[in-house]
């Protein structure tokens, strides 16, 4: 599956929805040089840590990890916490029970110009990124 990433957010899907998940999805960005990615998201499931896939314009690829606290723990990977709600919505309705979303960063190789990122393909935990934003500069 592939998601598309652009301003108006990420579409993966039909209907689209308003995450992309770490089930090997795709994600082809803007091509060019970053520093860093910066991610919105959270794990359901569990805490984790897992190796995407970077794709760069030469044909060559590199390893980019990406670590994210499940959303009802404190942060477990030197994420901030970006978005903290008092109760979330379950199958049943409102549960008092916080949850998150974290800010994280992942630095990239700034000397290479990305073209695409590969999630990791995991059934649980499960990744949920929210929003991306890729920082230029070296």
């Amino acid at each position: 599956m592939t998601a598309v990433f652009d301003n108006d957010g990420f579409t993966q899907g039909t209907p689209p929805m308003n995450n992309v998940t770490s089930r090997g999805a795709v994600i082809a960005v803007p091509h060019g040089q970053y520093r860093r990615l910066r991610l919105l998201g959270a794990c359901h499931g569990g805490s984790v840590g897992a190796d995407a896939v970077a794709a760069y314009a030469d044909g060559t690829t590199g390893t980019v990890k990406i670590s994210l606290t499940d959303w009802g723990r404190t942060p477990a990977y030197g994420e901030a916490v970006a978005v903290l709600t008092t109760q979330r919505i379950g199958t049943a309705g409102p549960q008092n029970f916080p949850v998150r979303i974290f800010h994280q960063v992942v630095d990239l190789d700034p000397a290479r110009e990305l073209v695409s990122l590969k999630l990791p393909n995991q059934n649980y935990p499960l990744m949920h990124l929210f929003a991306m934003s890729l920082e230029c500069g070296s």
